[in-house]
């Protein structure tokens, strides 16, 4: 994945599991027991995300519950992608 081409209305999907192959390029519905990993290019959707930020949000999926994400950035950027979140 080449997070380079996420732009500003285009996020990135990789599938860690994904037991009945729902979550494609084409149609990426995640559902009950999928795990995946969210990419977004923060520079080019929020013009960057500066260090000590508080950041929290929510994954609607299509069916089931929905997920909130939150968490603090670091305090300083060292590499170009950065898991904020388990």
């Amino acid at each position: 994945m080449n997070a380079s081409n996420l732009s500003s209305t285009t996020y990135g999907i990789i599938v860690i599991r994904d037991v009945d192959s729902s979550c494609t390029s084409i149609t990426p519905s995640i559902n009950g027991d999928d795990l995946v990993v969210l990419l977004v290019n923060t520079t080019k959707c929020f013009t960057g995300i500066s260090t000590r930020t508080e950041v929290s949000g929510r994954v609607i999926p299509e069916f089931g519950m929905r997920g909130v994400i939150g968490f603090t950035t670091p305090s300083a950027y060292i590499d170009t992608i950065i898991e904020l979140q388990t």
